[in-house]
């Protein structure tokens, strides 16, 4: 492919260069701070093996800061796609496929560093209730003899052959196993997979198992981080796996930029909840990080709009993905999450189903019914004291006046900055309301 063929690459804006700057420093020079307060080194940490250290928690948190100054250098280079600079645009199918499939694979190498650091952060989340050498010691042991396991179960059925050097070691890591289980407490083992009586296998849990327990220990700032619920986690799949037919033709460099500023967020929560681990005081570069997150209250608000809002009460008129619809029923998870149930105002997404429920991220308040059944009660009143005021039929108008107001008159369109499409929508709307309200003189 010849230069001019190269597909068109977005400059990014000079003023997010320090703000991608900052988010790689976060990731080197963190971890080379994190790492002064370790008590291993590099060739301890490589030449003795993983279940003989004594300090197994240092050596868990170097190895931890591996992926993150790894996580940095990622960066590094996807800093260099992003600073490329934009060349001429060509058109055609080929140039097309090809600017596609280079955002896609940019975005799919960053999503697994996504994906990775989010175990981790939930993993690092996870020890802070269970900071002592046994713990660590345990998870290390399990994670041996789970890798011992896979590669005899892989002779046995591959290979048809059993290695005894392998059994032996799994028969080792499991007598250790046990003899430091009267040390632990179970409940705090939360990267165990527990059997029917809720206590510790010898098998590591699941991410999900670990993401349910963690996360109502987090705090909003690391929700937001990590995707609110397992969902996020499982989007990221469509980014690592082969997925025929999900192909997103609008992969761009927003969305390599939306990831990398996410890879340089997990990394800042990962080396702060490690240094909490560590039991050290903030300073430094990790100081001025620290300080950040405390000082800045705008994740808690964005969390609680997103998952919690307190603007959307039972009756509101609200905008269901793009359908309008009336809340009905709110429900609260034990996440402190709500979904609302709706009855659709207008023409419903499928026929036979007039009511749907949606979690609170994809609702939008739109119009509070009980003030404007109130205000046209109220004003109805003072023009005409003695009239008898029909409740249900004042709340029915209510309910076809927002209906036209959404889909007839351009407020859908509005609201989805097509300006233009919306003023069209009104200019019909007045022409037919003027037709159908002629004057006697003016009609056949």
């Amino acid at each position: 492919m010849s230069n001019e063929d190269k597909p068109t690459i977005k400059t990014n804006k000079p003023s997010d260069e320090n703000r991608n700057d900052f988010f790689i420093s976060i990731s080197l020079k963190g971890a080379k701070q994190l790492r002064e307060y370790l008590k291993i080194d590099e060739n301890s940490y490589r030449y003795v093996a993983s279940t003989a250290h004594t300090n197994a928690r240092d050596y868990y948190i170097y190895g931890v800061l591996d992926e993150i100054e790894k996580a940095g250098m990622v960066l590094m280079n996807t800093l260099a796609f992003i600073s490329e600079k934009e060349g001429e645009i060509k058109t055609g199918q080929e140039i097309e496929r090809l600017t596609r499939n280079i955002y896609a694979m940019t975005v799919g190498d960053l999503a697994a560093w996504v994906r990775k650091l989010t175990e981790i952060l939930i993993e690092v989340a996870g020890f802070k209730s269970s900071n002592s050498q046994e713990y660590f010691q345990h998870y290390l042991l399990l994670h041996d003899l789970v890798r011992n396991k896979r590669t005899q179960d892989d002779f046995i059925f591959y290979h048809a052959g059993k290695s005894e050097n392998i059994e032996y070691q799994i028969n080792e890591s499991k007598k250790r196993i046990q003899n430091l289980m009267s040390k632990l407490d179970y409940k705090k083992c939360w990267y165990v997979k527990k059997n029917k009586q809720g206590l510790p296998t010898t098998s590591l849990s699941k991410y999900k198992d670990r993401l349910n327990e963690i996360l109502p220990k987090l705090d909003s700032a690391q929700r937001l981080a990590i995707g609110l619920s397992y969902q996020g986690y499982s989007n990221l799949s469509g980014n690592i796996h082969f997925e025929i037919g999900e192909a997103d033709y609008r992969t761009g460099m927003k969305e390599v930029e939306g990831y990398f500023s996410n890879i340089g967020i997990l990394c800042a929560h990962i080396l702060l909840i490690c240094k909490a681990i560590l039991g050290k005081k903030p300073r430094g570069f990790l100081g001025q990080l620290n300080r950040v997150f405390i000082e800045n209250d705008y994740p808690k608000k964005l969390l609680k709009n997103k998952v919690s809002p307190n603007s959307i009460h039972l009756g509101d008129f609200v905008i269901a993905y793009s359908d309008i619809a009336e809340v009905i029923k709110i429900n609260k998870s034990t996440f402190g999450y709500k979904s609302y149930r709706v009855r659709f105002l207008g023409r419903p997404p499928l026929p036979t189903t007039l009511e749907d429920e949606f979690p609170a991220v994809y609702v939008r308040f739109f119009q509070n019914r009980k003030f404007i059944v109130n205000e046209i009660k109220r004003r109805l009143k003072q023009q005409t004291p003695d009239l008898k005021i029909s409740n249900k039929r004042v709340v029915d108008s209510v309910r076809e006046t927002v209906r036209k107001m959404w889909e007839e008159f351009g407020y859908k369109e509005l609201a989805y900055g097509r300006k233009d499409l919306a003023v069209k929508k009104m200019e019909d709307f007045i022409k037919r309301e003027k037709e159908e309200i002629k004057p006697p003189s003016e009609l056949p």
